[in-house]
Protein backbone atom coordinates (compact mmCIF):
# COMPACT_ATOMS: atom_id res chain seq x y z
CA UNK A 1 0.00 0.00 0.00
CA UNK A 2 1.37 3.05 -0.98
CA UNK A 3 1.30 5.85 1.14
CA UNK A 4 0.71 3.97 4.90
CA UNK A 5 2.98 1.97 6.92
CA UNK A 6 2.85 -1.00 9.60
CA UNK A 7 4.38 -2.62 12.72
CA UNK A 8 5.33 -5.89 12.73
CA UNK A 9 6.52 -7.37 15.84
CA UNK A 10 9.22 -10.20 14.79
CA UNK A 11 8.96 -11.90 18.24
CA UNK A 12 5.58 -12.22 18.76
CA UNK A 13 3.96 -11.99 14.86
CA UNK A 14 1.73 -9.50 15.79
CA UNK A 15 1.01 -6.97 12.83
CA UNK A 16 -0.89 -3.39 13.47
CA UNK A 17 -2.77 -2.20 11.14
CA UNK A 18 -1.73 0.22 7.87
CA UNK A 19 -1.67 3.29 9.15
CA UNK A 20 -1.70 6.32 6.69
CA UNK A 21 0.82 8.76 6.29
CA UNK A 22 0.53 12.57 5.02
CA UNK A 23 2.56 12.16 2.02
CA UNK A 24 3.01 15.58 0.33
CA UNK A 25 3.61 15.79 -3.19
CA UNK A 26 6.69 17.44 -4.59
CA UNK A 27 8.12 16.56 -1.27
CA UNK A 28 10.79 14.89 0.32
CA UNK A 29 9.80 12.24 2.53
CA UNK A 30 11.68 10.21 5.12
CA UNK A 31 10.40 7.49 7.64
CA UNK A 32 12.03 6.60 11.35
CA UNK A 33 10.93 4.48 14.03
CA UNK A 34 11.90 4.22 17.45
CA UNK A 35 10.81 3.51 21.32
CA UNK A 36 10.64 6.11 24.13
CA UNK A 37 12.00 4.56 27.46
CA UNK A 38 10.34 7.21 29.67
CA UNK A 39 6.81 6.61 28.41
CA UNK A 40 7.54 2.96 27.54
CA UNK A 41 5.59 3.90 23.66
CA UNK A 42 6.88 3.06 20.05
CA UNK A 43 7.00 6.28 18.09
CA UNK A 44 6.79 6.83 14.59
CA UNK A 45 8.62 9.93 13.14
CA UNK A 46 7.62 11.25 9.33
CA UNK A 47 9.79 14.04 8.02
CA UNK A 48 9.13 15.79 4.89
CA UNK A 49 10.34 18.80 3.34
CA UNK A 50 11.94 20.44 0.32
CA UNK A 51 13.73 18.71 -3.01
CA UNK A 52 15.81 21.14 -3.94
CA UNK A 53 18.87 19.99 -2.71
CA UNK A 54 22.54 18.96 -4.90
CA UNK A 55 24.89 17.01 -2.97
CA UNK A 56 27.98 19.07 -3.94
CA UNK A 57 26.14 21.72 -1.87
CA UNK A 58 27.24 22.34 1.86
CA UNK A 59 25.67 20.45 4.51
CA UNK A 60 24.51 23.25 7.07
CA UNK A 61 22.96 25.12 3.89
CA UNK A 62 20.65 22.66 2.50
CA UNK A 63 16.69 24.02 2.89
CA UNK A 64 15.59 23.93 6.43
CA UNK A 65 12.16 23.27 5.69
CA UNK A 66 11.33 20.25 7.15
CA UNK A 67 8.18 19.38 9.02
CA UNK A 68 8.47 16.98 11.66
CA UNK A 69 4.92 14.58 12.98
CA UNK A 70 5.27 12.30 15.38
CA UNK A 71 2.80 8.94 15.59
CA UNK A 72 2.80 7.46 18.79
CA UNK A 73 1.95 3.45 18.70
CA UNK A 74 -1.28 2.66 20.78
CA UNK A 75 -2.43 6.55 20.39
CA UNK A 76 -2.94 6.08 16.28
CA UNK A 77 -2.84 9.86 16.00
CA UNK A 78 -0.33 12.33 14.40
CA UNK A 79 0.85 15.18 15.72
CA UNK A 80 2.78 17.81 14.45
CA UNK A 81 5.86 18.99 16.90
CA UNK A 82 7.82 22.62 16.90
CA UNK A 83 10.94 20.93 16.41
CA UNK A 84 12.97 21.04 13.18
CA UNK A 85 15.84 19.08 11.95
CA UNK A 86 19.15 21.75 11.77
CA UNK A 87 19.99 20.12 9.17
CA UNK A 88 17.49 18.72 6.36
CA UNK A 89 17.53 14.77 5.55
CA UNK A 90 17.79 13.95 2.16
CA UNK A 91 19.12 9.79 1.20
CA UNK A 92 20.38 9.48 5.01
CA UNK A 93 19.35 6.82 6.97
CA UNK A 94 17.97 6.65 10.80
CA UNK A 95 19.71 4.69 13.11
CA UNK A 96 18.21 3.92 16.58
CA UNK A 97 20.00 3.48 19.68
CA UNK A 98 18.89 3.76 23.49
CA UNK A 99 16.04 6.08 22.72
CA UNK A 100 17.74 8.62 20.13
CA UNK A 101 17.56 8.76 16.29
CA UNK A 102 21.05 9.54 14.66
CA UNK A 103 21.53 10.57 10.96
CA UNK A 104 25.03 10.51 9.46
CA UNK A 105 25.90 13.52 6.93
CA UNK A 106 28.89 12.98 5.14
CA UNK A 107 31.03 15.61 3.85
CA UNK A 108 30.85 17.63 0.72
CA UNK A 109 33.36 19.20 -2.02
CA UNK A 110 33.66 21.90 0.66
CA UNK A 111 35.34 20.04 3.16
CA UNK A 112 33.29 21.08 6.23
CA UNK A 113 33.67 18.30 8.93
CA UNK A 114 31.11 15.30 8.84
CA UNK A 115 28.36 15.41 11.21
CA UNK A 116 26.03 13.37 12.95
CA UNK A 117 22.00 14.86 13.65
CA UNK A 118 20.22 13.14 17.09
CA UNK A 119 16.83 13.21 17.71
CA UNK A 120 15.80 12.29 21.17
CA UNK A 121 12.63 10.51 21.37
CA UNK A 122 11.37 11.25 24.38
CA UNK A 123 12.06 15.06 24.56
CA UNK A 124 11.25 15.46 20.96
CA UNK A 125 14.31 17.98 20.45
CA UNK A 126 17.32 17.49 17.81
CA UNK A 127 20.84 18.10 18.52
CA UNK A 128 24.22 18.05 15.94
CA UNK A 129 27.16 16.67 16.78
CA UNK A 130 30.11 17.03 14.42
CA UNK A 131 32.71 14.56 13.55
CA UNK A 132 36.19 15.79 14.74
CA UNK A 133 39.19 15.76 12.09
CA UNK A 134 40.69 13.07 14.44
CA UNK A 135 37.59 10.58 13.97
CA UNK A 136 37.41 10.99 10.36
CA UNK A 137 40.61 12.43 8.07
CA UNK A 138 38.40 13.73 5.70
CA UNK A 139 40.54 14.32 2.90
CA UNK A 140 42.17 11.07 3.55
CA UNK A 141 39.01 8.76 4.10
CA UNK A 142 36.51 10.55 2.19
CA UNK A 143 33.94 8.24 1.06
CA UNK A 144 36.23 4.92 1.72
CA UNK A 145 33.59 3.59 4.73
CA UNK A 146 30.50 2.23 3.62
CA UNK A 147 29.31 2.13 6.88
CA UNK A 148 27.37 4.91 8.49
CA UNK A 149 26.11 3.92 11.94
CA UNK A 150 26.88 1.44 14.36
CA UNK A 151 25.65 0.37 18.14
CA UNK A 152 28.92 -0.89 20.73
CA UNK A 153 27.77 -1.20 24.18
CA UNK A 154 24.41 0.91 24.03
CA UNK A 155 26.04 3.92 22.26
CA UNK A 156 26.39 5.14 18.44
CA UNK A 157 29.41 4.21 16.93
CA UNK A 158 31.57 5.36 13.49
CA UNK A 159 33.68 3.19 12.12
CA UNK A 160 36.92 3.54 10.27
CA UNK A 161 39.71 1.69 8.68
CA UNK A 162 40.74 0.59 11.79
CA UNK A 163 38.71 2.04 14.82
CA UNK A 164 35.54 2.14 16.49
CA UNK A 165 35.14 5.57 17.60
CA UNK A 166 31.87 6.18 20.31
CA UNK A 167 30.96 9.29 22.24
CA UNK A 168 29.51 10.08 25.28
CA UNK A 169 28.06 12.99 26.43
CA UNK A 170 28.89 14.29 29.77
CA UNK A 171 26.40 16.42 32.25
CA UNK A 172 27.27 19.49 30.94
CA UNK A 173 26.45 18.65 27.32
CA UNK A 174 30.44 18.53 26.20
CA UNK A 175 30.92 15.45 23.51
CA UNK A 176 33.90 12.99 24.97
CA UNK A 177 35.50 10.07 22.22
CA UNK A 178 36.31 6.73 22.73
CA UNK A 179 38.71 5.14 20.32
CA UNK A 180 38.73 1.25 20.23
CA UNK A 181 41.08 -0.46 17.65
CA UNK A 182 39.36 -3.13 15.57
CA UNK A 183 41.13 -5.25 12.52
CA UNK A 184 38.78 -4.99 9.33
CA UNK A 185 40.29 -7.46 6.80
CA UNK A 186 42.12 -4.70 4.24
CA UNK A 187 40.41 -4.71 1.15
CA UNK A 188 37.09 -4.35 2.59
CA UNK A 189 37.36 -0.75 3.21
CA UNK A 190 34.88 0.94 0.94
CA UNK A 191 33.18 -2.65 0.31
CA UNK A 192 29.27 -1.87 -0.54
CA UNK A 193 26.98 -3.59 1.69
CA UNK A 194 29.52 -3.71 5.07
CA UNK A 195 27.87 -4.53 7.84
CA UNK A 196 29.24 -4.80 11.25
CA UNK A 197 26.66 -5.74 14.49
CA UNK A 198 28.04 -6.16 18.26
CA UNK A 199 27.00 -9.19 20.16
CA UNK A 200 25.10 -8.06 23.29
CA UNK A 201 26.27 -9.58 26.51
CA UNK A 202 29.63 -10.37 24.32
CA UNK A 203 33.36 -9.47 23.23
CA UNK A 204 32.29 -9.89 19.58
CA UNK A 205 31.81 -7.94 16.50
CA UNK A 206 30.72 -9.80 13.80
CA UNK A 207 31.75 -8.12 9.91
CA UNK A 208 30.15 -8.83 6.61
CA UNK A 209 30.11 -7.81 3.21
CA UNK A 210 28.13 -8.81 0.22
CA UNK A 211 31.34 -9.58 -1.76
CA UNK A 212 32.27 -12.32 1.21
CA UNK A 213 30.93 -15.63 1.93
CA UNK A 214 32.50 -15.39 5.01
CA UNK A 215 31.57 -13.71 8.44
CA UNK A 216 34.65 -12.47 10.60
CA UNK A 217 34.15 -12.46 14.33
CA UNK A 218 36.43 -9.69 15.91
CA UNK A 219 36.84 -10.40 19.99
CA UNK A 220 37.29 -7.01 21.40
CA UNK A 221 39.54 -8.81 24.25
CA UNK A 222 41.97 -10.64 22.14
CA UNK A 223 42.47 -8.26 19.74
CA UNK A 224 41.78 -11.67 16.95
CA UNK A 225 40.11 -11.79 13.75
CA UNK A 226 38.09 -15.55 13.15
CA UNK A 227 37.22 -16.01 9.85
CA UNK A 228 33.76 -18.72 9.15
CA UNK A 229 32.66 -19.56 6.61
CA UNK A 230 29.14 -20.06 5.39
CA UNK A 231 29.62 -21.30 1.91
CA UNK A 232 32.73 -22.21 0.00
CA UNK A 233 34.74 -18.67 0.03
CA UNK A 234 34.99 -16.74 -3.20
CA UNK A 235 36.99 -14.39 -2.00
CA UNK A 236 40.71 -14.06 -1.74
CA UNK A 237 41.71 -15.17 1.89
CA UNK A 238 43.07 -18.10 2.38
CA UNK A 239 43.68 -17.79 6.07
CA UNK A 240 40.87 -18.74 8.67
CA UNK A 241 42.81 -16.37 11.37
CA UNK A 242 44.64 -13.12 11.92
CA UNK A 243 46.07 -11.58 14.86
CA UNK A 244 45.92 -7.67 15.38
CA UNK A 245 48.70 -5.54 14.22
Amino acid sequence: MDGAFLIYNPITGETSAWVEINRKPGKRNHLAFGFDPQSDEHKVIWISGSVEYHFRESILERPKDQVVEVFTVGKNTWRRIDATPPISITYEDSFYVDGCLYWRFRETEHGELEQIMRFDIVTEKFRVIPIPGFVIHTKEYKWSQTVDLTEIDGRIAVLTQTSLWTFHEEVDGDIRWTEEKINIPCDWNGKPELSIEALTGTNLILLRTEWSDSIFYFNRNTKESIRFPISPDCSSWDWDRIGQV
